[in-house]
């Protein structure tokens, strides 16, 4: 082999060898550090889309699942109201049986009504408090009707035409036993009312479940194609470590080869 002072052309491709190990090394640990496999579009071109694709989703699975929390805790706020509603219709069924009674003088009535009025009035004011109307919440991550779920609670006014109370009056006897039956279809109104609430909360919660698991899914397959098999990487990081140990071995050899030169000078 022939010995050359200006150009080496065997410490040439050891030196092209020597970059490529050391690109390959500093790949490995890049990825090991980071966790990734691909960091960059020039890593995996098709995978990066693919799981660009997948992260979209899986932000918007996760959103979707908060606004169906979200439609939870509003439609509990209202069934707690209607909770309370309840109670004081069962407090006004048992003023207008107590008023539906003989015996009662009218100054005993009279003070039945003054607590039966104040009751209605409150029925009133929590209606006001509560939530009430309708609404729609995304509960999917497409567009379509289909990933909306509308929630329309009515405002269970004791004034309103759904209880119809305001009306109604325990004065007398008479009265009293048809405010009776008002209010028991006052308490029917209000049952329903929360029963539908009830359907709503299943309903969601099964949304929550499902989108939960499509989650898990998606995320799944977003490691599957972007994050690194650090089994794998470390494996080869310690083969491109080797090659490049053996690559500065092997040119160092070649440099003093090239020492050479001088004692055929000397």
């Amino acid at each position: 082999m022939p010995l050359r002072i200006n150009r080496d052309s065997a410490s040439v491709g050891l030196q092209r060898s020597l970059k490529v190990n050391n690109r390959a090394l500093a790949d490995r640990i890049s990825k090991l550090s980071s966790g990734l496999r691909i960091r960059q579009a020039s890593d995996d071109a098709a995978g990066l889309t693919i799981s660009e694709g997948l992260r979209a989703n899986v932000s918007g699975v996760s959103q979707a699942i908060r606004n169906s929390e979200m439609a939870i805790n509003q439609t509990q706020v209202a069934d707690g109201t209607l909770d309370q509603t309840n109670a004081i219709l069962g407090r006004l069924r048992e003023l207008s049986v107590q008023a539906s009674s003989a015996g009662l003088t009218d100054a005993n009535r009279s003070s039945i009504q003054a607590e039966f009025a104040q009751l209605t009035a409150e029925v009133d004011r929590l209606a006001q408090t509560s939530p009430s109307g309708q609404e729609s919440f995304q509960i999917g991550p497409n567009p379509g009707d289909g990933n909306q779920v509308e929630i329309n609670i009515s405002a269970l006014q004791a004034s309103g035409p759904e209880l119809n109370l305001s009306s109604q009056s325990v004065v007398s006897q008479s009265g009293a036993q048809q405010t009776l039956s008002a209010v028991d279809n006052a308490i029917a109104q209000v049952s329903v009312q929360r029963s539908d609430i009830g359907a709503l909360q299943n309903r969601l919660g099964f949304s929550i479940r499902a989108n939960e698991q499509a989650l898990e899914n998606l995320q799944a397959s977003e490691s599957i194609i972007r994050d690194a098999d650090v089994a794998l990487e470390a494996s080869r990081l310690a083969s491109d470590r080797i090659r490049t140990q053996a690559s500065i071995s092997v040119l160092a050899q070649q440099n003093v080869n090239r020492q050479q030169a001088l004692n055929l000078l000397a």
